[in-house]
C-alpha cells in the first residue's frame, strides 16, 4: 500500500533530481533520438521546450532547491522571450537557432506564458497581453480560433499554416488561466474525443495531448475522455512507461477522476529517480540534418511529470481520505464554540443573555454561518502543518463569532438603522474578543501588534466613512458634497472589516511565522482582496438605496462622479427627476468598472493563495471566492437585460 511518506520522500528526491540537471543558463538538459520507442543513441539538443514544461509542472511544488532552481528556469524563460513575446523550439543563443532557424511558434510561446503565469503571474502584464491577443489574431483560421500553429506571414507555404489539436490546447489552457473559454477550441477537442483520436504532428502519442486537454477542457466530453484513458492502462496499473503513466494520472487527476489509481502510482514510485530515463515527449527538429525524424525528451522532463503527477495525487488523496474525518471533527467544533456562546450568555442575564442567544442562533443559521464560526479551523485544516490545539481554534472560532455580532450591531448604528438597546451587547462582544486575544499568546508581542493595528485600522475606516461618506437629504433630493470621497486604492473596503483575518493570522503567529514572513503578507493579502471583492459586489447591488440614504458608498461616488460631470452647476440630486439618468449612468458605466475590479481583485486574492507556501489545500479558501464571483457575473448578465430596456424605454 502507498504510504504518504513514499511520496514526500520521492518527491523531494525529484526535486534534488531535477536541480541537478539545469544548466547554467537556467535550461534543462535535453536530448533527441530517431528512436520514438526506447530512445536509443540520443544527443544533446539545446530545445527550450523542455524547461518551460518543467517550470509549468513544478510551479506549486515546494522544495528549497527546486525555488532556486525555479527562479533560474524563469530567468532562462524571459531570456527566451522576443520583443513581441513570442518563443521559439531553439534556445535563442544555440548555434541551431542559426544553422537551422525555426519561426517561433504558438506552442512554445502558449507553455512559456502559461509558466510564467503560473510561476510570477505578476510579470504577464498588460502589454503581454496585448502582444499575445496580436499573435493570436495575426495566424487565427477564422475569428475566435482555432489557431495556426507557427507565427508566419499568410502567405507562407501551407505547411507552415496548420492548425494542430494539442498546440490549440495549449494556446486554451494560457488563455484559461485569464478566464477566457475558447468554444473553437472545445470544438475541436470535442470532435477529436467522438472519434477517440487524439492526434497531433508534434506529439508522438495521445498521452501529452490529452494531459493539455486536461488542464483546460471541462465539457461534455470530460467523462468520455476518462473512460478512454482507462480503457488504455495496462493490468500492472501503468500506461507503459514512466512518462506515459504520470501524464495519464495528471489527466485523470485534472479532470476530477475520483477512481483508485494505486496501482499507478505504485509503478510511478518504482521510477530510480536518481537516474530517470528520457522518454520522447514531443517531436523535435532533427539536430544533425541527416533526413531522419527526431523526437526530444529528457531526464529532468521525465522526473518533473512524474513529480507533478504524485503531488496531485498526495493533495487529492489527502482531501478525499479526510472529507469524513473533517467533516466530523468541524461538527464538534462548531459545538463546542456553540456551547460557549450560550454558557456566556447564561452568565449575562435574562436580558442581554437572551440577545446573544438570539444573534448567535441567527449568526450560526444564516448563510456566512459556517464561515463566522469556522473559518480559523478550515484555515487550520489548509496548511501543511496544522495546529493540534483544539481549545485554540475553538478560541479563535468563538473570537470570530463575538466579532461578528459587534460588527453586526455598530455597522447598523452606521447605516442609521441601530437599535441602542443592542449596544451593551456589541460592548460585551467586543470585551470578549479582545480578551481572547489577549488570553490566547499572552507571550507574542507580534500578536499584540498585529491584533492593535487591525482594530485600529477598523476604527479609522468607520471614522472615515462617517466623515467623508455621508450626504445631507433635503426631502427627495441629495444635497452634494463639495468634493467625492476618495476610495483611492480601495484599501478601506477591506480595512473595516479585517478583523475576520485575525484568526487566521493567530494560528500562523502561534506557529512562528513573523509578520514579514512570506506565509503571513499572503494570507493578509488574501483576506483583503477578498473582502474588498466582497464589499464591491454588495455596493453594485445596493447602489440605490445607498443613494437614497445618503450614504456614498464606491458604486455611489462612481455614479456621482459621472452625473456631476454632465451637470456642474447643480448642488443637488434629484431621486425624482434625476434617477432614470442614474440608472442610465449605473448600467451604461458604472456596473462594467465595478464588475472588473471586483474580478481583478479576487484573481489578487486566488494568486495570494497560490503564492502561500504555507498552505498544502487551499480549495476550501478558494471556495470562499466562488459567490462573489458568480454574483459579479449575474451582474455583468443583468447589466445587459438592464442596458437592453432602457434603450427600449428612451427609444419609445
Amino acid at each position: 500500500m502507498t504510504h504518504p511518506k513514499d511520496i514526500g520522500s520521492f518527491i523531494r528526491r525529484g526535486s534534488s533530481y531535477i536541480s541537478s540537471q539545469q544548466k547554467r543558463d537556467g535550461s534543462f538538459v535535453t536530448f533527441a533520438s530517431r528512436d520514438s520507442v526506447n530512445f536509443s543513441n540520443p544527443i544533446e539538443c539545446p530545445s527550450a521546450f523542455a524547461s518551460y514544461l518543467i517550470l509549468l509542472a513544478l510551479h506549486d511544488i515546494c522544495h528549497p532547491r527546486l525555488t532556486k532552481a525555479k527562479d533560474r528556469a524563469l530567468d532562462f524563460l524571459l531570456n527566451q522571450a522576443s520583443k513581441h513575446w513570442s518563443f521559439n523550439y531553439w534556445a535563442r543563443s544555440s548555434d541551431q537557432a542559426k544553422s537551422q532557424p525555426y519561426p517561433d511558434d504558438l506552442d512554445d510561446t502558449s507553455c512559456a506564458l502559461a509558466a510564467l503565469m503560473k510561476y510570477k503571474a505578476e510579470l504577464v502584464t498588460g502589454e503581454v497581453m496585448a502582444s499575445l491577443v496580436r499573435l493570436l489574431t495575426s495566424v487565427e483560421s477564422k475569428e475566435g480560433g482555432p489557431y495556426a500553429t507557427w507565427l508566419v506571414p499568410p502567405s507562407s507555404p501551407k505547411v507552415w499554416r496548420d492548425v494542430d489539436l494539442a498546440v490549440n490546447c495549449n494556446i486554451a489552457y494560457l488563455l484559461s488561466l485569464h478566464d477566457i473559454s475558447m468554444e473553437s477550441i472545445n470544438a475541436m477537442v470535442e470532435e477529436a474525443a467522438s472519434l477517440d483520436s487524439y492526434c497531433s504532428s508534434y506529439y508522438p502519442s495521445c498521452f501529452p495531448i490529452i494531459y493539455f486537454i486536461s488542464r483546460f477542457y471541462q465539457g461534455e466530453k470530460k467523462d468520455h475522455i476518462v473512460r478512454f484513458l482507462l480503457s488504455r492502462q495496462n493490468q500492472d496499473g501503468s500506461w507503459g512507461n514512466y512518462l506515459d503513466s504520470s501524464l495519464a494520472v495528471s489527466a485523470l487527476l485534472n479532470f476530477g477522476y475520483q477512481g483508485d489509481l494505486t496501482n499507478c502510482i505504485e509503478f510511478l514510485l518504482k521510477l530510480n529517480i536518481a537516474d530517470p530515463p528520457a522518454i520522447p515527449f514531443y517531436v523535435g527538429a532533427n539536430p544533425t540534418q541527416d533526413g531522419n525524424n527526431y523526437y526530444d525528451g529528457s531526464p529532468a522532463l521525465t522526473a518533473a511529470m512524474c513529480v507533478e503527477a504524485l503531488n496531485k495525487y498526495s493533495r487529492q488523496s489527502t482531501v478525499l481520505s479526510g472529507q469524513l474525518k473533517v467533516a466530523n471533527h468541524t461538527k464538534v467544533i462548531q459545538k463546542r464554540i456553540l456551547e460557549l456562546a450560550n454558557k456566556r450568555a447564561e452568565w449575562s442575564g435574562k436580558e442581554l443573555g437572551g440577545e446573544l442567544n438570539k444573534l448567535t442562533n441567527d449568526l450560526a443559521n444564516s448563510r456566512n454561518g459556517e464561515q463566522i464560526l469556522l473559518l480559523p479551523d478550515i484555515f487550520n485544516k489548509c496548511i501543511s502543518a496544522p495546529t493540534t490545539d483544539e481549545s485554540m481554534i475553538v478560541s479563535l472560532g468563538l473570537a470570530n463569532l463575538y466579532g461578528w455580532i459587534a460588527y453586526t450591531v455598530y455597522d447598523d448604528f452606521l447605516d442609521d438603522e441601530g437599535q441602542s438597546k443592542l449596544l451593551p451587547l456589541a460592548n460585551l462582544c467586543l470585551r470578549e474578543l479582545t480578551a481572547i486575544y489577549a488570553t490566547l499568546l499572552p507571550k507574542s508581542t507580534e500578536m499584540a501588534k498585529v491584533f492593535r493595528r487591525i482594530m485600529d485600522g477598523i476604527d479609522k475606516a468607520n471614522e472615515w466613512e462617517i466623515r467623508s461618506c455621508r450626504s445631507e437629504l433635503s426631502r427627495d433630493r441629495l444635497i452634494l458634497p463639495d468634493s467625492l470621497p476618495d476610495y483611492s486604492d480601495r484599501s478601506v473596503l477591506s480595512d473595516r472589516s479585517l478583523g475576520h483575518a485575525l484568526g487566521p493570522l493567530a494560528i500562523l503567529l502561534e506557529q512562528g511565522y513573523l509578520e514579514s514572513s512570506l506565509e503571513f503578507k499572503s494570507t493578509l493579502s488574501f483576506f483583503q482582496h477578498y473582502i474588498i471583492a466582497k464589499q464591491l459586489n454588495d455596493d453594485a447591488h445596493d447602489w440605490e438605496v445607498d443613494l437614497k440614504r445618503g450614504h456614498l458608498s464606491y458604486a455611489v461616488v462612481l455614479i456621482l462622479a459621472l452625473w456631476k460631470q454632465r451637470h456642474q452647476q447643480r448642488k443637488t440630486v434629484s431621486f425624482t427627476n434625476d434617477w432614470q439618468e442614474l440608472e442610465s449612468i449605473f448600467w451604461h458605466e458604472v456596473i462594467d468598472e465595478i464588475c472588473v475590479t471586483a474580478l481583478e481583485h479576487l484573481r489578487l486574492a486566488s494568486r495570494s493563495l497560490q503564492e502561500n507556501r504555507i498552505l498544502a489545500n487551499s480549495a476550501p479558501l478558494e471556495r470562499l471566492l466562488k459567490p462573489i464571483e458568480d454574483s459579479t457575473k449575474q451582474a455583468i448578465t443583468e447589466k445587459r437585460k438592464a442596458t437592453d430596456f432602457i434603450n427600449c424605454y428612451a427609444n419609445g
